[in-house]
């Protein structure tokens, strides 16, 4: 009778390790799903202001864009869920800034990630849950080619609270099925 409990006992175990891997794997998942997410965002973004906008080269140059052009870029910008955007040119210093209404928490480390840009030709991407309010966003560092060379780096903010919630819930869902899961099985004698 000891044996079955203990073989019982062991399987259960091995069943809760399992799923807890595979809520680790699937959430892992998640992650990177919302990271590309918000890097394809900010790259449409990115095309989309290039399109609408023909000044982006002239921005990397120090050119500062008029009132009107300005006003054009943040109604773009608060169109596609971008909560501020920031330019840096090929020295990895900033160039241009669209602030949003509530300004994001900049991190000192954002002159190394433009640098590491454009040291290696890869985008640079952080989620980030901020302080102030109850948001989550991206912070991506991304470069700007022109003619396949890295001209400057940008680096835009993206809202991802609502994917990032849709996330943590599905999580809590599949952790309140392993804990169902788990006792269920603990009940078979």
């Amino acid at each position: 009778m000891h044996r079955i409990a203990y073989i019982v006992s062991a399987c259960v175990f091995a069943l809760a390790i399992s799923l807890w891997l595979g809520n680790r794997l699937a959430l892992d998942a998640a992650r990177q799903d919302l990271v590309s997410r918000a890097e394809e965002r900010a790259s449409i973004w990115l095309h989309h202001a290039e399109g609408e906008y023909t000044g982006l080269r002239a921005l990397l140059d120090g050119n500062p864009p008029s009132p009107m052009a300005r006003d054009r870029l943040w109604q773009m910008a608060r169109d596609e869920g971008v909560l501020e955007f920031r330019i840096f040119d090929s020295r990895g210093q900033p160039v241009f800034s669209l602030n949003g209404p509530t300004r994001m928490p900049h991190k000192t480390d954002a002159g190394s990630n433009a640098g590491k840009v454009l040291r290696t030709g890869k985008a640079v991407t952080e989620i980030v849950a901020s302080d102030s309010a109850a948001r989550r966003y991206a912070e991506i560092y991304s470069p700007v080619r022109f003619n396949g060379e890295i001209r400057g780096v940008y680096e835009v903010y993206i809202d991802i609270t609502r994917a990032s919630d849709a996330i943590a819930k599905l999580y809590s869902h599949l952790v309140l099925s392993v804990a169902l899961l788990v006792s269920t099985t603990m009940l078979i004698p």
